[in-house]
């Protein structure tokens, strides 16, 4: 029964994305939808990564990252 709840809840985070998805497909803008989804993955896996080893000395340079993954995402839709 744990099993299941864990399962449900792992996927929980990725139902805004299947929805960002079906929206860029409908808007004829498929490229750009997985594009922003792949990076929103690497980023937060690198998260989760950098903050295993750092632990809360990285706290504080989540809004830099967060900054840096919005400004790569702005300069690449212009």
């Amino acid at each position: 029964m744990l099993d299941i709840i864990y399962v449900i809840l792992t996927l929980i985070p990725f139902l805004p994305l299947a929805v960002y998805l079906i929206n860029a497909k409908k808007e004829k803008n498929l490229k750009r939808g997985i594009r922003q989804i792949a990076a929103f993955l690497v980023v937060g896996s690198l998260n989760i990564v950098l903050l295993s080893f750092f632990k809360m000395l990285y706290v504080y340079l989540v809004p830099l990252l967060f900054i840096f993954y919005i400004g790569i995402i702005s300069s690449k839709s212009t």
